[in-house]
């Protein structure tokens, strides 16, 4: 399943986690894109398979299945 989950803070770092542990693809969107890929976790999350894009794209190019709001 492919899932999109909207805001990286506390919650959407936990939900991000438990999404790539269940083997689905994730689509995270945050505010502040390149502050966000200097993030420790947040690099470690990229390199666990998620793809971090700026929250400005447009939902209908994610093709998601769910979309998930933190």
């Amino acid at each position: 399943m492919n899932i999109s989950v909207l805001g990286l803070g506390v919650s959407g770092r936990s939900v991000v986690k438990w999404f790539l542990k269940e083997g689905h693809r994730l689509i995270a969107l945050g505010q502040q894109e390149s502050f966000l890929r200097k993030d420790p976790e947040i690099q470690g999350l990229i390199q666990q398979g998620m793809e971090l894009v700026s929250d400005t794209v447009c939902f209908d190019s994610l093709k998601c299945d769910q979309l998930i709001l933190s």
